[in-house]
């Protein structure tokens, strides 16, 4: 065979450069395409959890959850609170829609937020102090009412459920261990004593209560109850523990008070005979 002319093997050359170049090009431009896609459904996705995030959590939702805002709580804190509740989304992206809308001046208090609340609703609440939202009606649970009072006086004649039916609800053995697994602080073994009628007897808080559906369920209404309940023993936590007594020994001597009383000037008076008998082991 005839050796190849310097010429031939210069096009030789150039066609394999060509050949090599068009393949660096084609990888080039697989990669790109790659990284342009990746950037665009990074984009997509991104953008879609940021529009979710600035919407409400649940928009068809009626449940009331409250949460306490302590005093001196700053905008990080307030939207970990607010995200670990169920209020938002996520707590970034509120504390970047605030700062953005250059809002300030939370106050602290108790607030009773619903996950249908927009962002704009939340803030300007936790800005006014109240709610930024109507209750259809409220519901009034007097002072000193039994639970068969309850079921009777407020339940049968405010709502759409029969005294039989709260009854029922608040006597359910199974309800009553959901609710103990709920409120662990609250709701403990002593609730089971022997001498004990029914166990959420003096455990619903006498209240206004708020409501954001025409038909709230029964067990809408007994757990706002036990919020409230839980909310306002929590500030006596640390003095039941140095005492050593439970959260039942107090709604049970608060009930004792309750029953004896008939102002609230009297309260003081018969506590006082009360913790002088049990120090002598009389009876009340």
């Amino acid at each position: 065979m005839e050796k190849k002319s310097k010429i031939d093997i210069m096009f030789d050359r150039m066609k394999e450069k060509k050949k090599e170049v068009r393949i660096v090009r084609r990888i080039v431009f697989i990669i790109t395409l790659v990284l342009l896609i990746v950037v665009a459904v990074a984009g997509y996705r991104g953008y879609t959890y940021v529009t979710s995030a600035l919407e409400p959590v649940d928009p068809d939702s009626e449940e009331v959850i409250e949460i306490e805002v302590p005093i001196g709580s700053n905008l990080d804190s307030i939207s970990e609170l607010l995200e670990e509740n169920g209020i938002i989304e996520d707590a970034r992206i509120y504390k970047y829609y605030v700062k953005f809308n250059n809002e300030s001046e939370f106050q602290a208090g108790t607030y009773g937020l619903l996950p249908s609340m927009t962002l704009d609703e939340i803030t300007q609440s936790l800005k006014t102090g109240k709610v930024y939202r109507e209750p259809l009606f409220t519901i009034n649970f007097p002072e000193g009412l039994t639970l068969e009072q309850i079921a009777e006086n407020v339940i049968a004649e405010k709502t759409d459920h029969s005294a039989e039916d709260f009854m029922a609800k608040v006597t359910d053995e199974a309800y009553i261990e959901e609710l103990m697994a709920s409120y662990p602080d609250l709701l403990t073994e002593e609730i089971k004593g022997e001498n004990v009628r029914y166990a959420l007897e003096g455990y619903l808080f006498p209240a206004t209560y708020p409501f954001y559906e025409e038909d709230p369920s029964l067990e809408l209404i007994i757990e706002q109850m036990l919020n409230a309940t839980q909310a306002n023993i929590a500030p006596y936590t640390a003095i039941l523990e140095e005492r050593g007594e439970s959260p039942h020994w107090l709604l049970t001597f608060a009930s004792l008070l309750e029953e004896e009383a008939t102002a609230q000037a009297d309260r003081a008076a018969i506590a006082s005979v009360f913790y002088n008998r049990m120090e002598q082991d009389m009876p009340l």
